[in-house]
């Protein structure tokens, strides 16, 4: 079902009540089977990205899991610079052109 949409009723009192009720128990079974599509960041497959991630940009800011942990450090390694942005990022054809023409 591509467009969710709850009907009129024309029925009264408790039999109306039923009735809406049971439309929204469908409509929660139709947005619980389209969340389900999507991956949630506790997942294994995106632990492991997320910890991938952070291994590289430690490596590179020559930072420490602790320091990761730190808001100051944090704030203290923003990146600033293309040059490091790009050993960070994968980028793009024109979007290295325009690291290369910045630094």
């Amino acid at each position: 079902m591509d467009d969710i949409h709850l009907y009129i009723i024309n029925d009264q009192g408790r039999s109306a009540s039923i009735n809406r009720s049971n439309q929204l128990d469908d409509l929660q079974l139709e947005v619980d089977a389209k969340i389900d599509k999507f991956s949630t960041g506790l997942e294994k497959r995106s632990v492991a990205r997320r910890k991938k991630r952070r291994e590289r940009i430690l490596s590179v800011l020559n930072g420490t899991l602790d320091e990761w942990q730190d808001l100051s450090w944090q704030v203290k390694n923003i990146v600033r610079r293309p040059d490091l942005l790009q050993k960070l990022v994968k980028l793009s054809r024109m979007e290295k052109a325009v690291v290369k023409d910045a630094v």
